[in-house]
């Protein structure tokens, strides 16, 4: 199969099987580490999370954040699909290739490292480098692709929100 459109009778484009399939095999790929991760992390660490002073800050509702969570990984991954459907010659190609697997490691590494090794200060650190990708990765893409960058604001605004979450969390748990 071809990696580039081609057009067909009924004035539609066939979709490239290489990116769709590296976009998917990308996101499948993250998702399994997550739960291995998730895994060897275990409940016992996450019992450690609950009883910390939790911040009195504005919580997203709960519905809210199930969306996002479940939005996730499929954004990504169209945005990864995106950006590799892209001629090879387009400069921010790489650039929002490599923002996008950024997000996704620091999605899947930053939790099980905040409570793996019960550290607030690793989560605080995971949060404000998924921050900086993905501010980074909307303004690339507000530049080249705006449905992409737009997909993907909602993720940064709740960066924010995680953010100043994970700085309240330490300051009340020293």
């Amino acid at each position: 199969m071809t990696d580039t459109p081609r057009s067909l009778p009924s004035n539609t484009s066939e979709v490239p099987a290489r990116p769709v399939m590296t976009a998917i095999l990308t996101c499948v790929g993250f998702i399994v580490m997550s739960s291995v991760l998730g895994f060897i992390v275990g409940e016992a660490d996450a019992a450690w999370y609950e009883a910390l002073r939790q911040p009195e800050l504005f919580r997203p509702p709960d519905l809210l954040l199930l969306l996002l969570i479940l939005a996730f990984y499929p954004v990504f991954g169209f945005v990864l699909y995106r950006a590799l459907s892209w001629p090879l010659d387009v400069p921010e190609r790489r650039t929002v290739v490599a923002l996008v697997v950024a997000a996704l490691a620091i999605q899947v590494s930053w939790n099980p490292l905040l409570i793996g090794t019960r550290s607030l200060g690793a989560g605080v650190v995971g949060n404000a480098a998924l921050l900086g990708v993905l501010a980074a990765l909307v303004l690339v893409l507000w530049r080249r692709d705006k449905l992409p960058a737009l997909l993907v604001l909602p993720f940064l605004l709740l960066a924010v929100h995680d953010l100043a979450w994970s700085w309240e969390l330490l300051r009340l748990n020293p």
